[in-house]
């Protein structure tokens, strides 16, 4: 029973541990990480950058699985595509190839330093080392637990019941890789699977050959704990975890015919040695031999894993993950593409304004139906922002910009709205009431707007500031044409010509509307330009102490 208990609580305390480490790099990384993950994809050499980020990660993580979660989430939320994420999983599983290498040295030093030195910089007052703090106690859970599942089962393997079982599994390959599935299931992990293979081989109770069968059936487990955990996760997470299943049973099928050829004896090492270099070798192959496969894999797996319909009604959110709300910066992310959404919204009410302005008629019902969409999709996007938890500073500004642009969305649609209500009427007698010239200055004035709210949902999404810039030098060009527009407007109003200065007065509302309508689209950009300014400042008067933090 203490044996059990003691497994069990190991395997808690593994969860816990990578749990506790994913979050501090999510942490520590904060909104950025979209973006350093979108950079390290865009160069020429982007299969080696994926496979190292992949490696990185998963020795920093201390689990294929969690780096499975981080990459899928990052393919729902479309910052990466199937085939660069399927690369980064051949990185995650050498990765975990490389950290049971690194485990079966000497350790036990390094996990009290770990969490000691961990927990004296979370309980600190500066958020970036405590951010680094939380990683490093996370890192001595993990390995503390993996020390705690090895030697908890290692008296089990003692026992005259499970040596009879170990002994009957020799020559058994195919049972020898369902045990070895199983054995990664139960210990929640394929690291401490191959770390307890090496311990039993070690004593002698399992051949080479059958260790190897039971190292390849820990990598096919870990993939089964992928798929376990994809469930409820959405299309992307599960094309990830079964193109990785993919991979491994590819290079098993094609290994297990050679498999009893293989001998290291030769070799002047242990068998718990040979044991770990071949699960090292394995991956290896897996990662190198399937490598130039990848796009093919990708298109089988978009196949397999078609995309779902769109739903029918629009204002159902596509990307508000609730699995995400746990990791702030996933979780903006996600409502900065709803916000996007309701950008183009944005633009399909002015497409219908700037009909309306030809002379169509019965828009109406239309543009009526996308104020309803931007009404519903912004108060869930809202409602989503509002489960977000932080203690970031940029997160913080970034979550704040995203709010405001939403709800300035709501005020844009409100806009749109009473100008195409306004449009109606001069449409009612355009003989009479609607010139030619002043249908041709508003369209001009709605195109221009349209235009710039292209420019400003950009610079929303990417905060480059040669793109803000852009955005006020537009705004005050604008506001030069509106102005130039109106005095034109003016001059035509004569006190003779009652109904005609109705629809002079009537076009001028229309002209100061779309001024209006341009300077909430400006808005969106506008808060992301003032976090920058406000950063720049503190750079310049506090630059020893950015340097320390960036360092």
């Amino acid at each position: 029973m203490q044996i059990l208990l003691s497994l069990l609580s190991g395997i808690a305390l593994l969860a816990y541990g990578i749990y506790v480490t994913k979050n501090g790099v999510l942490k520590a990384c904060g909104s950025s990480i979209n973006v350093y993950v979108a950079r390290s994809l865009s160069s020429r050499l982007w299969p080696l950058r994926a496979v190292l980020a992949g490696l990185c990660t998963t020795a920093l993580v201390q689990s294929s699985n969690a780096t499975a979660m981080l990459v899928s989430s990052f393919l729902g939320k479309g910052i990466i595509a199937l085939t660069p994420a399927l690369t980064i999983m051949l990185g995650a599983d050498l990765g975990t190839a490389v950290m049971a290498r690194i485990l079966t040295f000497d350790l036990s030093a390094v996990c009290p330093v770990l969490i000691i030195t961990g927990v004296f910089l979370f309980l600190g007052k500066r958020k970036k080392a405590s951010k680094i703090g939380r990683i490093l106690v996370g890192l001595g859970l993990v390995l503390m637990s993996l020390k705690l599942i090895v030697s908890s089962t290692a008296p089990v393997a003692q026992s005259e019941t499970v040596q009879l079982i170990l002994d009957s599994l020799n020559g058994e390959i195919v049972f020898s890789i369902i045990f070895g599935a199983l054995l990664a299931i139960i210990c929640y992990s394929s690291l401490a699977a191959v770390l307890l293979t090496a311990v039993i081989a070690g004593g002698g109770h399992l051949g080479f050959t059958t260790a190897m069968a039971v190292v390849i059936g820990a990598n096919l487990g870990s993939c089964c704990l992928e798929i376990l955990g994809s469930a409820g996760q959405g299309i992307a997470a599960r094309r990830v975890m079964f193109g990785n299943t993919f991979f491994k049973l590819t290079i098993t099928v094609l290994v297990l015919p050679f498999i009893s050829y293989f001998d290291p004896s030769s070799l002047q090492i242990s068998i718990q040695e040979q044991v770990i270099w071949f699960h090292v070798i394995f991956n290896l192959i897996v990662c190198l031999g399937l490598l130039p496969f990848v796009p093919l894999y990708a298109r089988l797996l978009k196949s397999l894993f078609p995309d779902p319909p769109a739903p029918l009604d629009e204002s159902e959110p596509k990307y508000l993950d609730e699995n995400a709300v746990e990791n702030p910066a996933l979780a903006v992310s996600n409502a900065v593409r709803e916000t996007l959404r309701l950008g183009g919204f944005l633009h399909e009410m002015l497409g219908f304004f700037n009909d309306s302005l030809t002379g169509k008629t019965s828009l109406k019902s239309q543009l009526e139906l996308k104020m309803t969409q931007i009404e519903n999709l912004s108060a869930k996007v809202r409602s989503y922002l509002d489960q977000i938890e932080f203690d970031d500073a940029d997160l913080n500004a970034r979550w704040h910009q995203v709010f405001t642009a939403v709800v300035s969305t709501v005020h844009a649609g409100d806009l749109i709205k009473r100008m195409q209500a306004e449009v109606t009427i001069l449409n009612k007698n355009p003989e009479e009431n609607f010139s030619a010239h002043s249908r041709a200055d508003l369209i001009k004035l709605t195109k221009i707007v349209n235009e710039n709210l292209a420019f400003a949902l950009n610079a929303f999404m990417t905060g480059r500031e040669s793109e803000l810039d852009l955005i006020f030098s537009h705004k005050n060009d604008f506001k030069e044409l509106t102005d130039k527009y109106s005095v034109r407007q003016l001059s035509k109003l004569s006190p003779e010509s009652n109904g005609g200065n109705d629809v002079g007065a009537l076009i001028l509302i229309l002209i100061s509307d779309l001024r209006q309508l341009n300077g909430i689209f400006c808005s969106l950009a506008s808060s992301r330009w003032a976090q920058l300014s406000a950063q720049k400042q503190t750079r310049q008067h506090h630059p020893v102490k950015t340097l320390i933090e960036n360092e």
